[in-house]
């Protein structure tokens, strides 16, 4: 009886042993899966721990948390234009898919817009979008950009947003406030574009804007004017811009959709 006893206390040794190095490694395994290669600018290649300051992204974690009464949005919150360039499709209910001009309109700008009917208060903008763009020798500021304006009429307000350059093939993150006699730009590399649907992230917190990939931090810009911009309202506007000729845009698109706010 006692050899018995000893072979089953073995045998049951041996069964927790491997349950346990079983749910490491399912464990290991699941936290590589959740995480995103980024190409960053400079050509490392990493999960966002690596990025400069990442410690400056705690507090926006923490905003993450709090802003949970979001708003999804629908293809009835918004109203498209187009001007020179082709329709916007809309391939279903929550999805915009613009095609890139192939021109321009006798040198004015050429595009397409979606935008939506209402103004909202806005600290977080949540999205999926896919950047095709077979085509990147543009000659000028052409572009695929999803953001949020506060003035969609000069378009010389307050914004930030996510934009595809196609002169480089590099998506960026960008914000823009008036200075007085014009607007301040500034725009920072998040990733290079693979082609692929990214869910996207900005976090407006304070004079900060804060730019996630698939949930991890890429980057972030300050307004030059330290103001807290929360108390404005924003239109979530998508659109394509072709301002020069002379390149072919010949496979450019964008697909983006499953709009949120916070």
């Amino acid at each position: 009886m006692a050899r018995r006893s000893s072979n089953k206390k073995l045998a049951f040794i041996i069964t927790l042993a491997f349950v346990s190095i079983t749910i490491t490694a399912l464990g290991v395994a699941l936290s590589h899966t959740a995480m995103l290669s980024v190409s960053y600018p400079d050509g490392r290649t990493g999960n966002g721990s690596n990025i400069p300051d990442s410690g400056d992204y705690d507090s926006v974690y923490q905003a993450l948390s709090l802003v949970t009464d979001n708003v999804s949005l629908s293809d009835l919150n918004f109203t498209t234009y187009t001007y020179g360039g082709c329709p916007v499709q809309q391939p279903d209910f929550t999805h915009f898919r613009f095609l890139f001009p192939n021109s321009t309109r006798q040198g004015l700008m050429a595009g397409s817009d979606s935008i939506s009917l209402s103004a909202y208060p806005m600290q977080r903008m949540d999205f999926d979008a896919t950047f095709t763009d077979p085509s990147t020798n543009a000659a000028g500021f052409d572009e695929m950009v999803v953001f949020a304006a506060s003035n969609t009429v000069s378009y010389n307000g307050t914004e930030f947003g996510i934009r595809l350059s196609l002169a480089d093939g590099f998506i960026y993150g960008y914000i823009q406030e008036p200075d007085g006699s014009g607007v301040n730009f500034q725009m920072t590399k998040l990733m290079y574009d693979d082609g692929m649907m990214h869910h996207y992230t900005m976090i407006a917190l304070g004079s900060r804007v804060s730019f996630y990939i698939d949930g991890v931090p890429c980057g972030y810009l300050n307004f030059p004017t330290p103001v807290d911009y929360s108390s404005l309202t924003f239109s979530v506007c998508t659109v394509v811009h072709r301002f020069t000729d002379g390149w072919s845009s010949g496979g450019d698109s964008m697909t983006a959709g499953n709009f949120s706010i916070g």
